[in-house]
């Protein structure tokens, strides 16, 4: 598998893992708020902050995998 084709893939996953998260979550936040005016406000924000979440996470992923590609430092040869 190429270099390419792995981050297309790990990038494939993060999506899915916001999707397995932001739905459920977003949908639990928005049964338990009791006032009316405020569901839609806090469903999109609990949205939005697993977005924020799982972009961070992703963008921590991407930056492990690619400086382990392409290392910065490497060995002293003595």
């Amino acid at each position: 598998m190429s270099n390419s084709e792995t981050i297309a893939l790990g990038s494939f996953i993060y999506v899915m893992l916001f999707l397995a998260i932001g739905i459920p979550v977003s949908i639990y936040v928005r049964s338990q708020t009791k006032d009316e005016s405020q569901r839609k406000e806090n469903f999109f924000l609990a949205w939005i902050f697993s977005l924020i979440g799982v972009t961070c996470m992703w963008l921590m992923w991407l930056c492990c995998f690619l400086h382990q590609m392409n290392p910065l430092v490497t060995p002293d040869k003595e």
